[in-house]
């Protein structure tokens, strides 16, 4: 095998995708400077100015380009609306974290209280978020006030939704043993459920609630550690 081959085999996804995005983006540059109306036109006559568009209807990479280089290092202006962008969604997202997490954690732990909220859950999380956006602009307006309601109504269900069934699929014989060395509802629930498996499916709800705002990243919430041991707990909610 030559080397060519091997580097190609070994690179091949790189390669791939890079030459799919050169040919996108050559493809797209074109369209929007008309290389492709002329290059047709001596073969589809006048039918080929369909493919010249107007510069309204289209950009191109290298105008994209050059206004952000404008709006990032000429004006700055990105900068403020990046800032004021991200102050909407991390109070949002808090928000929604300090909701979603500690409801979802008491829906799961009692019973009574899964059965009132669970059906809410259920139909809230069946209707698209998209059909609120008319009532949220009558009743708070199109301000930072709006911003943050809506990124916390599509992140804090998926994190009430993940808490409440990581509750649920905690092993109950690690509960029963705690309930038999004396320990309390309050403090099961202060311990055991801030020490055992809610703490992975927490994590996802927070990653999920995140790709809900902006289909980013929400990697580092901590609600509490993982215990390594089986016989951890049983000290611990003594």
């Amino acid at each position: 095998m030559s080397p060519a081959v091997r580097f190609y085999l070994i690179n091949e996804r790189l390669i791939l995708g890079g030459v799919m995005l050169i040919v996108v983006l050559l493809a797209w540059e074109g369209l929007e400077r008309g290389w492709w109306a002329s290059l047709l036109e001596p073969m589809a006559g006048a039918s080929a100015e369909r493919l010249r568009l107007k510069p309204i209807f289209i950009s191109s990479p290298t105008l994209v380009l050059q206004a952000a280089y404008r709006m990032f290092f000429v004006t700055g202006e990105m900068w403020r609306d990046l800032a004021w962008s991200a102050l909407g969604y991390s109070l949002g997202l808090a928000c929604a974290i300090a909701a979603g997490i500690p409801l979802g954690l008491a829906a799961g732990w009692y019973r009574r209280l899964s059965y009132a909220v669970e059906p809410f859950l259920a139909a809230l999380n069946a209707t698209p978020q998209v059909a609120f956006l008319p009532l949220i602009v009558i009743w708070v307006g199109t301000g930072m006030g709006a911003r943050v309601l809506i990124i916390f109504l599509l992140a804090v269900l998926p994190l009430a939704i993940n808490a409440h069934a990581a509750v649920r699929t905690t092993d109950p014989r690690l509960i029963a043993v705690a309930r038999s060395f004396g320990a309390s509802e309050a403090r099961l629930l202060q311990h055991h459920s801030a020490e055992l498996d809610p703490i992975p499916a927490c994590r996802a709800a927070a990653r999920r609630g995140a790709r809900h705002d902006r289909r980013g990243r929400g990697r580092d919430l901590r609600v509490c550690r993982r215990c390594r041991r089986h016989d951890q707990p049983v000290r611990r909610t003594v």
